[in-house]
């Protein structure tokens, strides 16, 4: 059996951060965001729409719409991508809600970071279960993707787009990225959630949500990808994903947390292991910084 010490590298590293100088981000009065200082001189350039103090960012124009917000936000953020500060651009919009959950505004999906702001994702663990058990089906990310090429990924997974629930997200994208006929995608159940708030590889903060899926799948089924992002799919032993997440990187970061919640839920990890409990809070710790 793995020891436990080996899994929980990846619930340390998806919620290793460090806010010194971080200024926090405020729109209408709620704190959304974390804005790295190296990145202050790019909103010091639009005193028009972001007033930058000492302790904190703020988009001006208030009171205002979420639909005016975000579309004074997507100019400035268009100026900086044509100036290469933002890359990556995907024409993906992220909603950005209060704590309330009452919607402040929607922004492109490669500037999130940028802006410290909170990512939504849905991630399928589509599985197969065997009489020598279960095994797991992973999908390799198309190498000429610009973020992550040639990783492991869970089956099926996206960015929430904003304004669409998580299982209607979760479904397209199971359409999408791996042919599932809509009459089996029915049948995915919604299993919960994990989370992270770390630095990306510029040292900006990356916060998300990831609502869990499950899907189990007969052993005819052959997962075929429509959208190019996928370059192959792998149906794996549990064992064998077991040993990618302890020993390798081949799986992408907040992947593995998602495969670890799913080996706590069918029992592939146990409460008498050491560290469980460290493992299983750490899949659910707040991606909120205090």
């Amino acid at each position: 059996m793995v020891e436990l010490c080996l899994l929980l590298r990846w619930v340390q590293r998806c919620h290793e951060y460090q806010l010194n100088q971080f200024r926090p981000f405020y729109v209408a009065g709620y704190k959304v965001g974390w804005i790295r200082p190296e990145d202050l001189p790019l909103f010091e350039r639009s005193p028009e729409l972001f007033a930058v103090e000492s302790e904190h960012v703020a988009l001006l124009g208030e009171p205002s719409s979420p639909k005016e917000r975000s579309a004074q936000l997507d100019a400035v953020l268009r100026q900086w991508r044509d100036q290469g500060y933002i890359t990556g651009w995907r024409d993906e919009h992220y909603l950005i809600s209060n704590d309330k959950q009452t919607p402040l505004f929607s922004v492109e999906r490669s500037a999130t970071a940028l802006l410290g702001v909170l990512n939504l994702g849905v991630h399928l663990n589509g599985f197969v279960k065997r009489t020598d058990g279960i095994w797991l089906w992973m999908a390799r990310r198309a190498r000429n993707r610009p973020r992550y090429p040639g990783k492991l990924d869970q089956m099926v997974a996206g960015g929430m787009t904003a304004y669409q629930s998580p299982q209607q997200v979760m479904k397209r994208e199971c359409q999408e990225e791996a042919g599932v006929p809509m009459t089996l995608a029915e049948t995915l159940k919604s299993v919960g959630l994990v989370t992270l708030c770390h630095h990306n590889s510029k040292g900006q903060l990356r916060r998300e949500i990831l609502y869990t899926y499950d899907l189990e799948l007969p052993e005819t089924f052959q997962p075929c990808n429509q959208d190019g992002e996928v370059e192959e799919f792998q149906l794996m032993p549990i064992a064998e994903v077991v040993r990618l997440v302890a020993e390798t990187d081949e799986i992408k970061a907040n992947c593995n947390l998602v495969v670890l919640d799913f080996l706590v839920r069918h029992g592939v990890l146990h409460a008498d292991q050491a560290y469980y409990a460290e493992l299983v809070e750490g899949l659910r710790r707040s991606p909120t910084p205090a």
